[in-house]
């Protein structure tokens, strides 16, 4: 349908699992789709490690649609006190990252987690 995505899991770490109340930080970015490889590989091979230091850090996931350079990050804290404190740092982080990325900002949101505990189906 119009507007709708596609999104490929590329990355995912869970220090915990996530619960009601923890909050979550969306960035949307727009890569060009011939460096989406090497954008993830730069996440992951030094943004994600730093965003694994911030106070709070429960997960990250990285998403991305590798034919039109979409891409999503999540990152998700522990509570409100310590997504707020890790704005200053993280917005750091996100100009370092992107940069490596070739990517641009398309949007940030900051939410609450409602809904938490959703299974996966298992493989295999």
């Amino acid at each position: 349908s119009a507007g709708s995505e596609l999104l490929e899991l590329a990355v995912l770490d869970r220090r915990r699992p996530v619960e009601i109340g923890f909050w979550t930080r969306i960035t949307r970015v727009q890569i060009d789709p011939i460096h989406v490889a090497a954008a993830v590989d730069a996440y992951t091979a030094s943004t994600l490690h730093d965003v694994q230091l911030l106070d709070g850090y429960c997960s990250a996931v990285l998403l991305v649609d590798r034919l039109t350079g979409a891409g999503a990050v999540s990152v998700t804290f522990d509570s409100r006190r310590t997504l707020e404190s890790s704005r200053e740092h993280g917005a750091t982080l996100r100009a370092a990252g992107l940069a490596k990325a070739g990517a641009e900002v398309v949007e940030v949101r900051e939410a609450e987690i409602v809904i938490a505990g959703i299974r996966m189906p298992q493989s295999g």
